[in-house]
């Protein structure tokens, strides 16, 4: 009860031309949120969002390291999950000395989650990671519990909270 677990699969058939999405005009939309299964359609919408201004948000989780790295740098905004952030920075940090230090390789905002123990962000007005612990629940399922989160912190931006 309340464990995950992500078993990418990259089928080749689903990875279709992302030439071919309609992503010349992103103006009706106040973000773009992607994660890593597409790649290639991940990093054509970040960098279509940026173009026009809005944020640019990367749900990062396990995937190849390569991957992680090309959408890493094409984002403004990054929440990467632990396992995600311990690709990226390797596995001897926590999660407070990783956000930490996938924020000095960028400018985009950065945090990591950690489920139960919460999230870390970096504050780059005090550059320093802050911290917020997550509620104490007794969890079923946590199954898409990431992608709620994703959403919602989407809407918080798109919406200017």
């Amino acid at each position: 009860h309340g464990e995950r677990i992500i078993v990418p699969f990259y089928d080749k058939l689903a990875q279709a031309d992302p030439e071919a999405l309609p992503t010349q005009d992103l103006t009706a939309f106040d973000a773009v949120l992607v994660d890593v299964r597409w790649p290639g359609a991940a990093a054509l919408a970040l960098m279509a969002a940026r173009a026009i201004g809005r944020p640019a948000i990367l749900d990062a989780d396990t995937a190849p390291r390569n991957v992680l790295e090309r959408l890493f740098r094409l984002a403004s905004h990054i929440v990467a999950s632990e396992p995600a952030a311990f690709i990226l920075c390797g596995e001897e940090q926590g999660p407070q000395e990783a956000c930490e230090a996938l924020a000095r390789r960028t400018d985009a905002f950065v945090a990591v989650t950690g489920g139960a123990a919460g999230s870390w962000w970096f504050d780059r007005s005090v550059a320093s990671v802050r911290h917020v612990a997550a509620p104490s629940i007794k969890a079923v399922d946590t199954l898409a519990a990431g992608d709620v989160f994703h959403g919602a912190f989407a809407v918080g931006l798109a919406e200017a909270m």
